[in-house]
Order: C-alpha cells, then sequence, then structure tokens
C-alpha cells in the first residue's frame, strides 16, 4: 500500500511579502504497512523555486513541511497561483499529495492629496463670504450703538 500524504489536496494563500524559509503548510505522511518513507518536491505548476519541503523526523509517520524558499519572489501579476506537489515514498509504492497556493491581491492604498492650487480656491472663494458678514456685522453695530444724533449727521 502507498504511503498516505494527510491533509491533502488543500488550498491555501499567502501574500506577495511571504519571507523566506517560512513554513506554509505541514502535512503529516504515514505508510500503513510501517515502512520508512521520504518525500521531496515533485513538481511545481507553473515551474518555480518558490517551494522547498523539509521534514524533520524519520520512520511510518513523519511530519513534512512546505516551506517558502530562501529567496522566494512571489508576484500576483506573474503568477497568482501555484500548484505544488509532494512526491511520498516508501521504496515500493509512492502517492502525490498536491497543494494549492493562492497568491492574495495586494491591498494597495493610495492616500489623496489635493493639488496645490485646491487650497487657494478655496481662499479665494471664502472671500466673498468673508466681506459679507463683516459687512452685516458692520451694519448691525451701527443700528444698535450708534445714537440717532449721529445718523443724521
Amino acid at each position: 500500500m502507498p504511503p498516505e500524504v494527510l491533509g491533502m489536496p488543500n488550498i491555501i494563500s499567502i501574500t506577495e511579502e511571504t519571507e523566506g524559509d517560512t513554513v506554509l503548510y505541514t502535512t503529516i505522511v504515514e505508510d500503513p504497512r510501517g515502512d520508512s518513507v521520504c518525500c521531496s518536491l515533485e513538481s511545481t505548476l507553473p515551474k518555480t523555486n518558490n517551494f522547498v519541503v523539509f521534514g524533520n523526523d524519520t520512520g511510518f509517520r513523519v511530519n513534512y513541511s512546505i516551506m517558502a524558499s530562501d529567496a522566494p519572489a512571489f508576484s500576483y501579476r506573474q503568477y497568482n497561483s501555484y500548484i505544488v506537489k509532494l512526491c511520498c515514498d516508501d521504496d515500493e509504492d509512492k502517492s502525490t499529495g498536491v497543494l494549492i497556493v493562492n497568491i492574495k491581491k495586494p491591498n494597495k492604498t493610495t492616500t489623496y492629496e489635493p493639488p496645490g492650487w485646491f487650497m487657494v480656491s478655496i481662499g479665494i472663494s471664502l472671500a466673498p463670504i468673508f466681506l459679507m458678514a463683516f459687512m452685516a456685522c458692520v451694519v448691525l453695530v451701527q443700528t444698535m450703538f450708534v445714537p440717532e444724533e449721529l445718523k443724521k449727521k
């Protein structure tokens, strides 16, 4: 019987900024007959050197991690998805686990900066309003506080 790759197939999502040597996904590989299992990166579609496989145990039940390589170059615009195939062999049979790695679309937020003339136009458009308010205040003060004798002169 071939080894069993538990937890695969699976789909994960990562960002373009994923750093090197980052564990992306960990799976357990078991051999039903108790044979020793060895796994390797069979292929990636599209072809890339962005992924490596690391296994830290030996025996019939082994943890394997699919990791980003030392210097990955993930680009949503170039490839927004990868198919990573993990091949596991027990010297008699082999099986393949599939991991689909989606690259998340980057969030590019830009803050709006108004053009230089914008504040000048606001100042110019507010000038008549301030002038009218000032004149209204002068008329109000004149009608309320200036005595009638001074108004007739």
